[in-house]
């Protein structure tokens, strides 16, 4: 069974502030595989959604992927030592710039997206 992206996201803050935000690279490999599965997914069920038109479901899972990809940032930013973490980083910054650039294209931005994603 599939753990909840929100479930997710909260446990792997927790977890980073937990080793105060030094992870070994097991747990670095396991935290970065977990957010990359579900930046996929959450990216996946936006554009679903935004092909049937359902622009509050669309909304819900756009603003967890850009949480998702945060958080992708901020553990990148601090476990940098470990192997992979510039690879993520990377990542994270090309695919918040590609998602900020559609959304400014719809005149939206992150706040917009989550404020209607929970309204």
């Amino acid at each position: 069974m599939k753990k909840s992206i929100a479930c997710l996201v909260v446990g792997v803050v927790m977890s980073m502030h937990s080793f105060g935000g030094n992870l070994t690279q097991t747990q670095f490999e396991k935290v970065a595989g977990d957010m990359m599965f579900n930046m996929l997914d959450s990216s996946k069920r936006a554009d679903q959604a935004l092909e049937k038109n359902n622009l509050k479901e669309f909304t819900k899972h756009q603003c967890r992927l850009l949480n998702i990809l945060e958080d992708m940032q901020d553990i990148a930013k601090e476990n940098k030592g470990l192997n992979k973490a510039y690879d993520l980083k990377l990542l994270a910054d090309e695919r918040l710039r590609e998602e900020n650039a559609r959304m400014a294209e719809g005149g939206a931005d992150k706040d917009s997206v989550c404020s209607y994603s929970v309204s």
